[in-house]
C-alpha cells in the first residue's frame, strides 16, 4: 500500500517530465531568438514598449493643400517680369502623429512635404528671376510634450518645434499672400519652451532657441537665441459678454535673423557673408511682435505687428576690400510688417463658409535692394527681397467647406512694391495683381 504513491508519483513524474522539458525548450528557443535578434538590431533604435493597447495611444491624422495661381508677372505675386504666369502645385501635405507616453508626456511628429516654389530661393540670372521648388520631406517638428494641465497649469516643450514670437494661423500660407509680419515672425528650428498656461486665460512663455545664424567673425556655434511671448486669450463671460473672444499677446526674440524667411534652414547660404563653416553670419537684431484677435458671434477680427528694435543692415554688412556698405545701412532699416484682417462667417448651400478682407504694410524695406556685386542682393541664401516683399497689398478671400474636412479658399490680391529708383530690378514701384484658389484638407 505504500507502494502505491511511489509508484504514482513515478508515472506522473514520467508523464510531466516531457512537458516540462518541451516548455523549457520553448523559453530557451524564444530567448535564443532574441538574442539572435539582439545581433540583427545592433546600433539601430528598438521600440521596447510597443504592447498590447499601445495603439490606443497614437493619433494618426494630416492635412494637405493644393494651390493653383495666376497673376500679371511672370511669377505671379512678384514684382518683376510683368507678362503674366500662372502655376498648380502642391503647396504642403503634413503627417500628424502624436504618441501618449504616459500622462505627463506626448511625442509630436510633424513629417512634411513641401512642393511649394519657395520665395526664398529665388534667383537672379540677369533681368530675369526664377524660382525652384524644394520638393523635399522632412521632420518640420519632432518634440516632446511634459505636462499634466488638468493638475498644474505649466508645461515644457522640447524639440524641434516653432517657437511662441509672433502668431499666425497657418505656417503654410502661400508666399503670394503671407503678410510681411509673418515673414518676420514664423521661427522654428530645435528649441526648448518653457510656460504657464491658466485656466483663466492668462498664459506666459519663454524660449531658447539653436537659431541657423552666428556673429559675424564667430567661430563658435552656440546657442545663442531666446525670447518669451505674455498673453490673455479666453472668452469674455466674466465680463458679461460670453459671446466674444479675445487672444492679446506680445512676444519678443532677441535675434529675428534666425526666422524660415530670413534664414532657411533648409537651404545653402551661399552668396552671403559667413561665419564659421557655412552657417550665415548675422549680428543679432532684437524684434517685438504684438497680436490682437477678436470674435464676437460670427464676425471676427484680428491684427498684427512686429519690428525690428534696431537697424538691420549694420548687422548684415561689412565691408569687404574697398566696398562699402550702401548709405542707407547704418539708417532706415529698421524694417517692421503689419496686417488687419476681418471675415464674417455665415452658410453657403448649408455649407459652412467666410468672407474676408485685409490689409497689408511693411516698412523700410527699401534696404534690401543693394545690388553691389559684394553683397548679396537679398539677406537670405540668394533672395531677392526686393522681388517679393509689398510695401501694401490688399487681399479677399472668400471660404467653402466643400465636404467634411475639404475646404475651399478663393483669394485676390493687389500688392505695391516699394520704389527702389534706378535699379537693374526695376526702375519705379510696381505692383501684382494675382488670384490663387487654394483646396485644403484634413485627415
Amino acid at each position: 500500500m505504500k507502494l502505491k504513491p511511489v509508484v504514482v508519483s513515478l508515472i506522473m513524474l514520467g508523464l510531466v517530465a516531457p512537458a516540462f522539458a518541451a516548455h523549457h525548450h520553448k523559453m530557451g528557443k524564444a530567448k535564443d531568438v532574441l538574442a539572435q535578434q539582439a545581433i540583427v538590431d545592433q546600433n539601430s533604435p528598438v521600440n521596447k514598449v510597443c504592447g498590447e493597447g499601445w495603439f490606443n495611444r497614437i493619433s494618426v491624422g494630416g492635412m494637405a493643400s493644393v494651390v493653383g495661381v495666376a497673376g500679371n508677372h511672370d511669377l505671379p505675386g512678384s514684382f518683376n517680369n510683368i507678362g503674366g504666369g500662372s502655376d498648380l502645385y502642391v503647396n504642403n501635405a503634413n503627417l500628424l502623429v502624436d504618441a501618449d507616453l504616459s500622462k505627463w508626456s506626448r511625442a509630436s511628429l510633424n513629417l512634411a512635404y513641401m512642393g511649394a516654389p519657395s520665395a526664398r530661393t529665388m534667383l537672379t540670372d540677369g533681368a530675369a528671376v526664377g524660382y525652384k521648388a524644394s520638393h523635399r520631406i522632412y521632420a518640420d517638428e519632432a518634440y516632446i510634450v511634459l505636462s499634466d494641465l488638468a493638475k498644474y497649469p505649466v508645461y515644457a516643450k522640447i524639440g524641434k518645434a516653432y517657437v511662441p514670437f509672433g502668431e499666425y494661423n497657418d505656417v503654410y500660407v502661400p508666399w503670394q499672400i503671407e503678410s510681411p509680419a509673418q515673414m518676420m515672425s514664423q521661427t522654428n528650428g530645435p528649441t526648448a519652451i518653457v510656460g504657464v498656461a491658466s485656466d483663466f486665460g492668462f498664459y506666459v512663455s519663454a524660449f531658447a532657441l539653436k537659431g541657423d545664424t552666428q556673429p559675424k567673425g564667430s567661430t563658435t556655434n552656440n546657442v545663442r537665441n531666446f525670447g518669451a511671448k505674455v498673453g490673455y486669450k479666453d472668452n469674455l463671460s466674466n465680463f458679461a459678454s460670453p459671446d466674444t473672444s479675445i487672444n492679446l499677446n506680445m512676444s519678443y526674440i532677441r535675434n529675428m535673423w534666425d526666422s524660415q524667411f530670413f534664414t532657411p534652414n533648409s537651404e545653402s547660404p551661399s552668396g552671403v557673408l559667413t561665419g564659421s563653416g557655412n552657417i550665415p553670419a548675422r549680428d543679432a537684431v532684437g524684434a517685438l511682435a504684438l497680436h490682437l484677435d477678436m470674435s464676437y458671434k460670427a464676425l471676427s477680427v484680428y491684427a498684427d505687428w512686429t519690428g525690428a528694435l534696431k537697424n538691420m543692415a549694420s548687422t548684415y554688412y561689412s565691408s569687404v576690400g574697398s566696398v562699402t556698405p550702401p548709405t542707407y545701412s547704418d539708417s532706415g532699416s529698421r524694417f517692421w510688417g503689419a496686417n488687419v484682417n476681418a471675415a464674417y462667417a455665415f452658410e453657403t448651400l448649408e455649407r459652412d463658409s467666410s468672407l474676408g478682407a485685409g490689409v497689408q504694410f511693411s516698412g523700410n524695406g527699401q534696404w534690401f535692394n543693394d545690388t553691389s556685386a559684394a553683397f548679396s542682393t537679398g539677406a537670405n541664401s540668394t533672395g531677392q527681397f526686393n522681388y517679393i516683399i509689398p510695401k501694401w497689398r490688399a487681399l479677399g478671400e472668400y471660404k467653402i467647406n466643400l465636404f467634411q474636412h475639404t475646404d475651399l479658399s478663393l483669394v485676390y490680391a493687389y500688392s505695391k512694391s516699394y520704389d527702389f529708383g534706378t535699379t537693374s530690378v526695376h526702375t519705379d514701384a510696381r505692383s501684382t495683381n494675382v488670384g490663387l484658389a487654394r483646396l485644403g484638407v484634413k485627415f
